[in-house]
């Protein structure tokens, strides 16, 4: 790492991670320089990040969610200790083989209140700066002014104003979407495709696979309340977040609930019903004997015995 900048970064992460010893974040144990490079000594983890996690095939919402649950903790937990991740993506976030999620790389953290103003992008404008943006896929990361990975960038990291815990709240929406419907949910092919989509809050098309209809309502629901352009139309904080996933999965558990109560007693009046009917039944069955018993036994063959 040879600029200055990169070096500043680095260290960055590193005093950022170091205040932080949380379960779902990803550890530094040691920080030096040597020969002008900044380099970190980080724990070691076996495991894939969730970009490729979701890659090797779809997931179902559930799945989903037993992996995006504990990545919204640990960035909670960098949260509260005043920090911002602004760059949340897939690749940030690592699955263990010991079954723990992490969240990784806080190269661009940066305490609270000592945001520094990026320089803005023009999304649409037909100047010779926005076609050299337009050469730049959505996917990629531009080091300087622009800080972060275009592709889950918030509205204010592309406008160049200050990011805040919202910020993190749009990015991390943005990779909920992305692994629930396999799509992200702004389209673009270029960097100013893309950033006019997400200024201008056009959401693509919830997808039409049989994983993507299977997505309850409440949860995207959630995540499109996450992916507002405004940042006080969005979740408050990643707790406000996890509040809203939390009832919503109590609110699932509990219709799955009544539907199954709902079933068995739908099982029960069959069976009553059936067993009303075979009554019924078998008391038709003897009144008819009856009826031929007297035919044959009665009155008038009592009077000729």
């Amino acid at each position: 790492v040879a600029t200055s900048e990169a070096r500043a970064r680095l260290v960055r992460e590193a005093q950022a991670l170091a205040k932080l010893n949380h379960p779902h974040i990803v550890a530094i144990h040691d920080v030096g320089e040597h020969r002008g490079a900044v380099w970190l000594a980080m724990e070691h983890i076996e495991g894939e990040t969730l970009a490729a996690w979701s890659k090797r095939q779809r997931r179902s919402w559930r799945e989903v969610l037993a992996v995006m649950t504990p990545a919204a903790r640990g960035l909670s937990a960098a949260h509260d200790a005043g920090l911002v991740h602004r760059d949340i993506k897939p690749d940030n976030i690592m699955l263990g083989a010991d079954g723990r999620v992490r969240v990784m790389d806080l190269g661009l953290a940066r305490a609270l209140g000592d945001e520094a103003r990026a320089a803005p992008v023009a999304p649409v404008a037909a100047t010779a700066a926005a076609r050299d943006l337009a050469v730049l896929a959505a996917q990629v990361t531009r080091a300087g002014a622009l800080m972060g990975t275009p592709a889950y960038m918030s509205p204010e990291q592309l406008r160049g104003d200050v990011a805040d815990v919202r910020t993190d709240v749009f990015s991390f929406c943005v990779m909920s979407w992305e692994a629930l419907m396999g799509v992200r949910p702004f389209a673009g092919e270029t960097l100013v495709e893309l950033a006019a989509n997400v200024l201008a809050g056009r959401l693509g098309a919830v997808p039409r696979d049989s994983h993507s209809r299977r997505v309850p309502g409440w949860l995207r629901r959630v995540c499109v309340q996450g992916l507002a352009v405004e940042p006080e139309r969005r979740f408050a904080s990643i707790h406000a977040l996890l509040d809203a996933l939390s009832r919503g999965q109590a609110r699932s558990r509990a219709r799955k609930w009544l539907v199954g109560a709902a079933s068995v007693a739908a099982l029960g009046g069959s069976a009553a019903l059936y067993q009303r009917h075979d009554g019924a039944a078998r008391l038709a069955a003897c009144e008819e004997a009856g009826a031929g018993i007297d035919a044959v036994w009665g009155e008038e063959a009592r009077i000729r015995v």
